[in-house]
């Protein structure tokens, strides 16, 4: 942190702080602030005191919001990580359950081919007996 120190002459005008009058009105205040015989000084010095506590409060606040932010961007920061983590983990289940779905429609594929073929070997079976039957009556005693 940098201090900052500003000489300022000031001429008071109806309440009003006026900026660089000159040397000589500043060594006439900085001995009448000595002295104090001036009520204005008194004043002034209240003045400076309220603002200077002012903005030392003023400097609290912002250094606990800041202390509060960093705190939540470390928090930010685990939250991410756990995110990143959540989102590999969603990316690897999609994965899965997109080759289970692959070989699901594949069994069915297989399935559907395996029906096909048990009609055909029933019909199979139907025309073996049915040419069984024929044969017996053939060879038979009657045939």
């Amino acid at each position: 942190m940098s201090t900052v120190i500003l000489f300022v002459t000031r001429t008071h005008v109806g309440g009003l702080a006026f900026a660089g009058h000159g040397a000589e009105d500043a060594m006439f205040d900085a001995i009448k602030g000595l002295a104090g015989g001036d009520r204005s000084s008194k004043k002034d010095q209240d003045e400076l005191e309220t603002l200077v506590n002012a903005a030392r409060a003023e400097r609290s606040a912002l250094t606990a919001l800041l202390k509060q932010l960093t705190g939540r961007s470390a928090e930010l920061v685990e939250a991410n990580e756990a995110f990143e983590q959540v989102r590999q983990r969603a990316s690897a289940a999609t994965a899965s359950i997109t080759a289970l779905e692959k070989r699901i429609h594949e069994m069915d594929q297989r399935a559907g081919a395996l029906g096909n073929i048990e009609e055909r070997i029933q019909a199979l079976a139907a025309a073996a007996t049915t040419a069984q039957r024929q044969t017996e009556k053939l060879l038979g005693p009657q045939g």
